[in-house]
């Protein structure tokens, strides 16, 4: 319901019939009318995310060889994957990846495809029609991913025999990182110790 206009807009600029039905009963009405006309090829039904076994189970009660596909975003996390392709008992004939160009790190995802045979039949690569990818593979996933990747500085070259020593940083002349060839030290002044603990992201015990 919430996507309903906008779903609405879409097909009166591609052209199709488009109709809302809030439950089981009212799909199934839908169906002998639209049975009745034999003017459609194909129907797209879109479910809500929440209760989404539920959801399926009520379409393929009216449309028993209906194929299910799953849509999720890119950047999606490896307890999402679990819960809806893996953990929902729903047979997915397919798996179509949303927001192609929101995703910076989509690793879960192709973590996910390298363990499993699901196929991904698409993908939306930005907010329009025409950013429909059909040809989309875990391959192009994966060169998508890399090449958003930033490369770590090299560091310098050392003459032969020098050793290895990391850059030293100091931040207010409160901490200090120094090293030597056998130890690395972390020191922090006594104020910084005596300060409070910050809650902000993980805690530890230098926050």
């Amino acid at each position: 319901v919430g996507s309903w206009q906008q779903e609405h807009l879409n097909a009166n600029v591609a052209g199709v019939d488009h109709y809302h039905a809030g439950d089981a009963v009212a799909l199934g009405v839908l169906k002998r009318s639209m049975e009745l006309s034999q003017e459609h090829e194909l129907i797209l039904i879109d479910t809500a995310s929440s209760f989404m076994a539920q959801r399926v189970a009520e379409v393929q009660a009216v449309y028993p060889d209906c194929l299910a596909h799953a849509v999720l975003a890119a950047d999606s996390s490896s307890a999402a994957l679990s819960r809806t392709l893996q953990t929902s008992g729903i047979s997915w004939a397919s798996l179509m990846v949303s927001k192609l160009d929101e995703s910076v790190q989509p690793w879960p995802l192709v973590e996910f495809l390298c363990n499993t045979d699901l196929r991904l039949s698409a993908a939306s690569d930005g907010a329009h029609a025409t950013d429909l990818r059909l040809d989309f593979s875990t391959a192009s996933l994966v060169e998508m991913a890399l090449a958003q990747l930033t490369r770590m500085p090299e560091l310098a070259p050392r003459p032969l025999g020098q050793p290895a020593r990391l850059p030293t940083a100091r931040d207010a002349g409160e901490r200090t990182w120094t090293d030597t060839p056998a130890r690395l030290k972390f020191n922090i002044s006594s104020a910084q110790l005596r300060a409070p603990a910050r809650p902000q992201g993980l805690r530890g015990p230098f926050n």
